[in-house]
C-alpha cells in the first residue's frame, strides 16, 4: 500500500492498514480516507492551539475530542473551505470509521465517541448528468482515422462505458485474459477489492475483437496477460488518459459545456437500462452496487421525467381561443 504516510499520526496509518488488510478497501478509498482525517487532524491542532506535528498526535488527545470539535469543523468545512453538503458527509463518513474503529481497538470507560450522536447531515438528491439516447450514439461513434490515432481504442472504450456501465478504475484495470467470448463477461475489480462479473453484448464483442486484431497486426505479439487498454508505449493506459480521451470525445460531439466525464457515461448506461426495464435490482446489480439504496437515484431520473413530460401536456395550455386559431384541424 504505497501512500505518503510521513504527516500520519502512528494510530492513523494503523486504521489505514485495517481498511487495507482487513476490511479490503481499495487503494483508492484508502487514499481518500487519509487526505479525510489528516485534514481534520491538521484542524484540530489549529483550533486547539496545540503546537505540534500531525505525526506527533497521540490516541489521548483523539480521545479528548468532544462532539462540539467535530461541529466547529464542519462549520469550517462550510465557510472557510466552502465544501459542499455532500463532501461534507463523506469527511464525516471518514471520521465516524476512524472514532468507531478506535473506539472498538482502545475502550475507555471516561471518554465518549465524539461522533456518535452527531445529526446527520443533511444534503440534496443530485439527479446524475447522463446523455440522451441520440447524444449516445452519437459519441460512441465519434472518433475515426481523421481526428484520433487510435479511433477504434477509443470508440471501444466510449462503447464499454456505454454498454456495460463499467467503472473507471475497472475499465484501466481490466486484462485480455479477464475477457470470456465464449460467455461474453469480463471479470473485473470493482470497489472494496469485489470481483464481478460484467456482461457483454455482441456490440461490445465485435469491438474488443476488431481491436485486438488491431494491436495483434501492429505489434505481432498478443500477450494474454496484458492489459486490455495500452498507450502510444504499449504500457497499461492510465485513468487520466482515459479521462482525456472522453474529455475529447465529449468536445468533437459538441458536448464540452455539458460538464461530462467518464462516471457520466456510466450514468447514461444505468438510467437508460432502468428506462427500459424499471427494475432497481437489474441496475443494482448491472452496476456492481452493494446496496440498492445507492441505486435508488435512478428512479427519481425517470419521476423526473414523467414530471417533464405531464407538464408539457397540451391541455394544460388549452383554451377554446386554440380552436379558433386552428381553422381546418380536426380534433
Amino acid at each position: 500500500m504505497l501512500l505518503n504516510i510521513k504527516e500520519n499520526p502512528k494510530i492513523l496509518n494503523d486504521f489505514l492498514m485495517y481498511l487495507y488488510s482487513i476490511k479490503s478497501y481499495s487503494k483508492n478509498t484508502i487514499s481518500t480516507y487519509n487526505f479525510n482525517i489528516l485534514q481534520f487532524l491538521k484542524f484540530l491542532l489549529q483550533y486547539w492551539n496545540i503546537p505540534i506535528k500531525t505525526n506527533q498526535i497521540t490516541i489521548f488527545i483523539l480521545i479528548n475530542v468532544k462532539e462540539s470539535d467535530i461541529v466547529a469543523y464542519l462549520v469550517y468545512l462550510n465557510y472557510t473551505r466552502d465544501n459542499s453538503a455532500s463532501t461534507r458527509k463523506n469527511k464525516v463518513d471518514a471520521l465516524r470509521s476512524f472514532y468507531k474503529w478506535i473506539f472498538n481497538s482502545f475502550p475507555t470507560n471516561s471518554n465518549k465517541n465524539p461522533i456518535l450522536n452527531l445529526p446527520k447531515i443533511q444534503q440534496q438528491t443530485r439527479l446524475p448528468k447522463y446523455l440522451s439516447l441520440d447524444k449516445a450514439y452519437k459519441i460512441q461513434n465519434i472518433f475515426n482515422i481523421s481526428n484520433s490515432r487510435f479511433h477504434v481504442r477509443d470508440n471501444l472504450i466510449i462503447a464499454l462505458f456505454l454498454h456495460t456501465g463499467m467503472r473507471l478504475s475497472e475499465l484501466v484495470n481490466t486484462n485480455i485474459c479477464n475477457i470470456d467470448f465464449t460467455n461474453k463477461t469480463i471479470n473485473v475489480i470493482g470497489k472494496n477489492n469485489k470481483e464481478r462479473t460484467v456482461y457483454l453484448n455482441d456490440f461490445c464483442i465485435k469491438r474488443i475483437k476488431e481491436y485486438l486484431k488491431l494491436r495483434r497486426n501492429k505489434t505481432n505479439i498478443l500477450n494474454y496477460k496484458d492489459a486490455l487498454f495500452v498507450n502510444k508505449s504499449g504500457q497499461r493506459l492510465k485513468q487520466n488518459g482515459v479521462e482525456y480521451i472522453c474529455k475529447k470525445a465529449f468536445r468533437l460531439a459538441g458536448l464540452e459545456d455539458y460538464n461530462y466525464t467518464p462516471h457520466s457515461l456510466r450514468h447514461t448506461a444505468a438510467t437508460h437500462l432502468y428506462m427500459n426495464t424499471e427494475n432497481l435490482l437489474v441496475v443494482k446489480d448491472f452496476l456492481g452496487h452493494s446496496s440498492v439504496t445507492s441505486t435508488e437515484i435512478y428512479s427519481h431520473i425517470h419521476d423526473t421525467i414523467i414530471k417533464d413530460a405531464v407538464n408539457k401536456n397540451p391541455l394544460s395550455t388549452f383554451s377554446p381561443k386554440n380552436l379558433e386559431e386552428r381553422k381546418g384541424v380536426s380534433i
